[in-house]
């Protein structure tokens, strides 16, 4: 996480793009994270040079603005478990047939189906880096 952000002031009464003035805050921090200050510098003064009176600078992150970020970072870390959860749940529903004392599926591959549904069951979704396992042909 980059410990600077972008501010742009059209106090002046300029009319900025907001489209526009999101790419460029986008391509600022992206060469910020790369620690490719000069580059940011040239961006924000091509893009301050390119609208009406405004003033743009890569000023430093406030504890305010850490703190924000921190609780953004876990909230979206809650989503992304949620929805690999979610998506663990649907594959579990999704072969629940397979398993039933009345199903089509032959014994031998009701077996391989219980590991798979077990293997789901045992998986760390809360890992963003989590492998979901394949199912059985």
């Amino acid at each position: 996480m980059s410990d600077v952000k972008v501010v742009v002031d059209c106090s002046g009464g300029a009319s900025v793009d907001p489209g526009r003035e999101a790419e460029v805050r986008d391509r600022v921090m992206a060469l910020v994270r790369e620690g490719a200050m000069e580059d940011a510098s040239r961006v924000l003064a091509e893009f301050e040079a390119s609208q009406a009176p405004g003033n743009v600078a890569v000023v430093p992150l406030t504890p305010a603005d850490v703190e924000q970020r921190e609780r953004d970072a876990e909230a979206w870390a809650g989503v992304l478990v949620a929805g690999r959860r979610a998506e663990r749940d649907a594959l579990l529903a999704a072969s629940d047939w397979r398993v039933l004392p009345d199903s089509p599926t032959p014994h031998a591959d009701v077996v391989l189906w219980l590991e798979y549904r077990q293997a789901l069951r045992d998986l760390d979704y809360t890992d963003p880096d989590v492998v979901f396992p394949e199912a059985p042909k």
